[in-house]
């Protein structure tokens, strides 16, 4: 497959060089690279491809409040070729599938098909403490897979909070999104927002009343934009308000940084511990950062 994805980059090459060509590989980290080309491959096949890696991680830390499983996947991801780049986003037009690795899980002490099934049922509101609003996308009983689909507003917490009126609830969910799509922006690669996410519209709950709509739960994340939404981006004291200013802050961040170029590769630091400043080491902290640089 990857040797015909070369054949015809090749082709563009020469009839259209300005087409790029995105993978859009929903696979395992030790899979993920090789569409970006490996080997002999290098650089050679597709010129994008989807960090589903990224994307998964960033739910699994807001989930468990742990950074350890997405330390370990991240820095197992090998170099990718400078001429071509990853994209990086928070969710997209289609579901999301637990790529969680089992090596990785292990590595950190966690079972994969455990924590696996604790993220579609975090992210479905059915694990007691949830703040999330997800459908079932898909789900099989052989295996136990169960995908997600939903606005990044109701798997955030927006949603249920907004319409709990849980002031504090709703200043939580505001910036678990902000803290996602700081990381969004600042890997590298080239980054992508879904509309909606920023003026933190939620799920379509009517997906199912449009016609050829209602066996597919991703119409739920595919909405028409709300224009009473949109408009509340210019009306202070909103979420809309807030949540709009802040992407076009990290967005100018984002853009003034040469370190983030889509060549430049990011990498996740060794872990960091913590001591209780007497006898040494205390292990690994739950609600410690993951540290990324940037290296030209």
């Amino acid at each position: 497959m990857h040797a015909i994805a070369q054949g015809l980059r090749a082709v563009l090459r020469i009839a259209a060089p300005a087409v790029l060509l995105k993978a859009e590989a929903i696979v395992s980290t030790d899979d993920l690279v090789h569409y970006l080309g490996r080997g002999r491959h290098h650089g050679k096949v597709s010129d994008l491809a989807y960090h589903n890696t990224l994307m998964v991680h960033i739910w699994s830390m807001l989930a468990s409040r742990d950074v350890r499983l997405a330390v370990q996947a991240l820095r197992e991801l090998p170099p990718v070729p400078t001429t071509t780049a990853w994209i990086c986003y928070l969710r997209c037009h289609d579901d999301i599938g637990w790529a969680i690795d089992d090596a990785d899980a292990a590595a950190v002490g966690l079972d994969g098909f455990a924590h696996r099934a604790f993220l579609s049922s975090f992210f479905t509101g059915e694990f007691p403490g949830s703040f999330a609003r997800g459908l079932v996308f898909q789900a099989n009983p052989l295996t136990g897979d169960r995908r997600v689909s939903g606005m990044a507003a109701s798997l955030a917490g927006l949603e249920s909070a907004e319409r709990a009126g849980d002031a504090a609830a709703v200043e939580l969910a505001v910036r678990r999104i902000q803290l996602a799509y700081a990381i969004v922006l600042g890997w590298g690669g080239i980054p992508v927002l879904w509309m909606g996410d920023e003026i933190g519209l939620p799920s379509d709950w009517a997906w199912a009343s449009e016609p050829g709509h209602h066996d597919d739960g991703r119409w739920s994340h595919r909405p028409r934009m709300d224009e009473s939404r949109k408009g509340e981006r210019h009306s202070a004291g909103t979420v809309a308000k807030r949540l709009f200013t802040g992407f076009r802050a990290l967005v100018r961040a984002r853009s003034s940084l040469v370190q983030l170029h889509a060549a430049t590769q990011s990498e996740v630091l060794a872990d960091h511990r913590v001591t209780d400043g007497q006898d040494g080491n205390l292990g690994l902290a739950p609600y410690q950062p993951m540290w990324i640089i940037n290296r030209p």
